[in-house]
This record gives C-alpha cells, structure tokens and sequence, in this order.
C-alpha cells in the first residue's frame, strides 16, 4: 500500500457483503467525531432516502426530519446507488472538490459499486479515477461474530487489493472478548483442531490495520437511534440520565483511541 499520509485527497467507504453488521452507526460516530474536533469531511448515504446515515447526520428542519436538500460538509448527501441514474454519484463526488469524503454503502452494495464505471467487471477504472483525481481509497470493514462478516473481509480486500488501504473493525458490540469472533481470531475445536483466522492473518500480512469499535450499552444504544443522533450529540441530550451520558462519554474516549491507531488511513491528521 502507498503511504497514505502522502495523499492530498480521500474517500472512505464503510461496506460489507453483509447488512446488519454496525456499518451506518460506526459511519455515522465517525463522521460526528471527525467534525466535533473540526475536521471537515463530506458524508454521502448511497442508500438513497431510507438512509440510516441521512437519518442521523441530515441537516433537520423544524419537525426534526432531515430536510431535502442536503450539504454534505454540514449534514449528509444522499443517492441510490442501486438506482441506474443515480449509482454514478458514488464517483462523482470527487469532482466536488471536498479533502475528506466518506460513503456509507447498504449491505451487499458492492455488485453496484463494480458497476459505477466498469459495467460489473471490477474496480479497476473506478480505481483509476481515483488515482485521476490524486485520491485514495480506504475500505472499511466490519467484522462481527458471523463467518459471513469475515467472508466479506477476505472478498472485498481482494477486490480492491492494495490500491486501497483498509481497516478491519471489530465491533465489540457483537462480542467482548476475543473468543467471540472466532472465525476471525481463529478457534481450536473439541478435536483439537486450529479453524479460522487465516483472513485475519492475509488480512495484516497485506497491509490492512485492525481496530476496536467500542461496545455501547444496548439501552443507551436504543435511545441514540431513538433520537436520530451520533453520540457526540447524545452525550449533550439531557433527556438521558447522567448515567447514561457517562457511558457515551466512555465510549467516545475509546472510540478516539482507536481511531487515532488508524488516523491517517481515516484521513485524521
């Protein structure tokens, strides 16, 4: 992989084969991070106006839903990529002009993404666009207790190989300690046997950086979807019990850590 504090220009996509793994509420703790110590990053939700990630982010009219037109520097653009028309816009926001660009792709959106520019063959002409336009890749992947996570891991770093960098979070949510990921960390059966974790090791052996994503109490969890808000915001809500913004305050702590393990893949100085 390049170096990625030598490029002018980038784009992180968290994306995964498979839905439901914590992809839009890392994007979105991640975007609401970012702009909270004053880096500017332009957040765009390709699942069209159903967007978990528009939801969050959007800038909010009076009744408290997001409003039509969207800047993506103050809240979060939006487009189908799974819609014919609209699926360029993946690659079009690039010529927008913005350092820091993130995209939340809905599960299993990357046949779409192959079809951006090269007709379902591949990446490689996005990836030259890219290039084009002096901008890297990083793909974000989440990683759960399910093989279907790591699947996506093991297919998705193939496909875009070392010309993009990638970051492996493991969302404790799924799961506290190691032995829960076990076909990532790998496991030994009853027989003895040693299964899983060969992804993880092609994973690090390629270049690809691993982090945490911090573990959130359910029930307060529950409550930041409720609201429609990142945790940087529901730290300050003071409908919740002082307990309860103590936990998010703990939680944004360990989220900093982490990120700042992966910072300039993340395009955090």
């Amino acid at each position: 992989m390049s170096d990625p504090k030598k490029q002018l220009r980038r784009m992180v996509v968290v994306v995964s084969h498979k839905g439901g793994v914590g992809k839009t509420f890392f994007a979105a703790t991640l975007v609401s991070w970012m702009r909270s110590k004053g880096i500017a990053v332009a957040a765009f939700d390709s699942d069209g106006i159903v967007g978990g990630l528009r939801r969050v982010l959007g800038t909010k009219g009076p009744d408290g839903m997001p409003v039509a037109e969207q800047d993506p520097i103050k809240g979060c653009a939006y487009y189908d990529i799974r819609n014919d028309r609209e699926r360029p816009q993946f690659l079009d926001a690039v010529s927008l002009g913005h350092p820091l660009m993130l995209q939340d792709l809905p599960g299993g959106a990357v046949i779409d993404l192959q079809r951006v520019v090269d007709d379902g063959e591949g990446v490689r002409q996005l990836l030259d666009s890219f290039d084009s336009e002096g901008v890297r890749l990083t793909v974000v992947h989440l990683v759960t207790h399910v093989i279907e996570s790591v699947f996506s891991v093991a297919s998705l770093s193939q496909l875009f190989g070392q010309r993009a960098d990638h970051v492996a979070v493991l969302n404790k949510n799924f799961g506290r300690e190691l032995t829960d990921f076990p076909f990532w960390h790998g496991y030994e059966t009853a027989k003895g046997e040693k299964k899983g974790g060969a992804t993880r090791k092609r994973f690090l052996e390629m270049g690809g950086a691993e982090i945490e994503f911090p573990a959130l109490e359910p029930g307060v969890f529950a409550k930041i979807a409720a609201a429609m808000e990142p945790p940087t915001k529901a730290v300050h809500n003071p409908e919740l019990k002082l307990s309860e913004r103590g936990t998010i305050q703990v939680f944004l702590r360990k989220f900093d850590e982490q990120v700042r393990k992966v910072g300039p893949m993340l395009g955090v100085p």
